[in-house]
């Protein structure tokens, strides 16, 4: 297959990082210039037969250590989601997330961490 353009960007600033030169960190750039924990195009194969690809940007903000916010958006198809997590404990946290598509959900996330 094909890298998107996207795709080409995250590979060439993990390249740069591994020479030792992060002035080519676009991603990193935009992700202090706004101020955000984590910025990432990603792909998702849809769930159903057709294997449909679909692009989105997601971008997030962490608020201290608990707790963490995110932000989904298409970019070739109309997915539009907004999560948070609030960790309760070190085992468990409280997902939340609503979507345009897919309705809203609560739910209880328990991890043991070895």
């Amino acid at each position: 297959g094909q890298l998107s353009i996207f795709q080409s960007l995250q590979l060439a600033s993990i390249a740069g990082n591994f020479q030792g030169k992060k002035r080519f960190d676009f991603f990193g750039r935009i992700r202090k210039s706004f101020g955000l924990s984590n910025f990432d195009f990603k792909q998702e194969t849809s769930p159903n037969d057709e294997g449909e690809i679909s692009e989105y940007i997601s971008v997030g903000k962490r608020f201290g250590e608990k707790f963490s916010l995110n932000y989904d958006q298409g970019i070739n198809s109309n997915r539009q989601r907004v999560s948070g997590s609030y960790s309760v404990s070190p085992n468990l946290s409280l997902d939340l997330e609503a979507s345009a598509s897919t309705g809203s959900g609560v739910g209880f996330e328990w991890c043991k961490r070895y």
